[in-house]
């Protein structure tokens, strides 16, 4: 390194300790090490002395050399991580239909550690991102199942690794049985689910406030050469919070609107104004705790939409 006359340079010091093992007495804890830098200095190669020296002593840069040392500390700490639980066990999955279970990710060191979900698979999805924890703390990874086809004895692994520490590597199983009680399968022969914006056979509602309707889109597309009845229906645990709605044919054969079309159009501005009502209502309850807001209009009832009732 030259620097000239007057001149300041920076030098970056990079420290890369050794990662202890998970069974030794230091482990995840501060150690405190202490190590020495040494240097020398002396003037540039190249530059001419005034006077030659005399015959028998040293030249001006050994005179001028001058050798220092630095005395260093520093606090090292291996990050260790312990992942919990070793097996995930999803049991019994229908095909089409969406389970998720949680793995807790632990740090027992006192230093930050990054964590990283390595998985390949189309049925598990989880996170693939750096997750950093604190010391001391822990965090949940979510994990989902969506199966595809039947499946007996599925198996699979997602290996957690600790960046900061490759040697503190976890392998977490998954098992699952995927079946089709729902026979999905049988099913997807004769239509296909459309849901919009959404690649999974799931609808989202995302935050609906209470006492309000929210409305979602399902486009079903038979794939046969002949008509289907395809009859649709909620569980029996969700029986109350569920409808399902058809869209009514808008014109008859002569080209006008039928009746039913003519309710549907008069009803929905009103549905939607009321269900925007209460969304603000929800709003102004949370900005203003303890208000008193006046209660929303009824809103219609169900039988002003047209159910679904085909037979299978």
């Amino acid at each position: 390194m030259l620097i000239k006359p007057g001149a300041v340079r920076t030098m970056t010091l990079s420290l890369l300790g050794n990662p202890v093992s998970s069974t030794s007495v230091s482990a995840g804890q501060f150690e405190r090490q202490s190590f020495t830098l040494f240097g020398e200095s002396s003037t540039a190669v190249g530059t001419q002395p005034t006077t030659a020296p005399p015959p028998g002593t040293a030249s001006n840069s050994e005179r001028n050399a001058e050798r220092l040392s630095i005395p260093c500390t520093a606090n090292m700490c291996t990050p260790f991580v312990r992942v919990v639980p070793p097996l995930l066990d999803f049991g019994s999955v229908d095909v089409g239909t969406l389970k998720s279970l949680y793995l807790r990710v632990e740090n027992l060191s006192q230093v930050a550690a990054t964590v990283q979900c390595k998985l390949e698979s189309k049925v598990i999805t989880c996170t693939r991102a750096p997750i950093t924890i604190a010391p001391q703390q822990s965090v949940s990874v979510r994990v989902d199942s969506y199966p595809r086809r039947v499946n007996a004895r599925y198996r699979k692994q997602i290996i957690v690794r600790n960046i900061h520490n490759r040697l503190n590597d976890s392998v977490v199983e998954v098992r699952s049985t995927h079946v089709d009680r729902r026979r999905v399968a049988f099913h997807n022969l004769f239509y296909q689910t459309l849901v919009p914006a959404n690649e999974q056979n799931f609808v989202d509602f995302g935050l609906v406030p209470l006492n309000a309707r929210s409305l979602r889109r399902v486009n079903l597309r038979n794939v046969c050469r002949c008509p289907l009845a395809i009859e649709v229906a909620a569980d029996a645990a969700d029986a109350g919070a569920f409808s399902a709605y058809t869209v009514v044919p808008q014109r008859d054969g002569s080209g006008r609107l039928t009746d039913a079309a003519c309710q549907v159009a008069r009803r929905l501005p009103l549905l939607e104004r009321q269900a925007a009502m209460h969304s603000n209502i929800e709003k102004f309850k949370e900005r203003t705790a303890g208000a008193t807001v006046p209660e929303a209009a009824a809103l219609p009832p169900r039988s002003s939409l047209c159910p679904v009732a085909v037979a299978p």
